[in-house]
């Protein structure tokens, strides 16, 4: 009996632990979308993961273009996966958006480092309207 209760301590505090981190990575991902339409995200992307001129100019086109800071939509969805290649959990939180130039799905992603929380991946894609 003593080994289940223990067994379920550890569950909970493990599911607490992954829903916390969720809830800061959305967070983070909220902020780094606000600073995307204010045209001062440059400096949340790492350049280890993203060269720095094509950051310049995807977020520029973003704000500029297609009018980021008049979006309409908004958080879909969130999920965890083990990034196999650098052996880590990750957290990919999905928003769509309706702009100027396109409706977009958003796709960011962070790795889990112990308590941080590092962004890895931030992937466009165009979303079918006709599903």
């Amino acid at each position: 009996m003593k080994i289940i209760f223990l067994i379920l301590i550890v569950v909970f505090i493990g599911c607490k632990y992954k829903k916390d981190n969720r809830a800061i990575a959305k967070a983070k991902a909220d902020s780094l979308l606000e600073a995307i339409a204010k045209g001062e995200a440059t400096i949340l992307f790492p350049e280890k993961y993203f060269p720095k001129s094509q950051t310049v100019s995807l977020m520029k086109a973003l704000k500029d273009t297609c009018d980021f800071s008049n979006r309409r939509g908004g958080f879909i969805n969130t999920f965890s996966q083990k990034n196999l290649a650098e052996n880590k959990e990750t957290i990919n939180l999905v928003y769509e958006y309706y702009l100027k130039c396109d409706y977009i799905r958003f796709t960011i992603t962070y790795f889990v480092d112990g308590t941080n929380l590092n962004l890895y991946q931030f992937s466009l894609s165009p979303v079918d309207q006709n599903r």
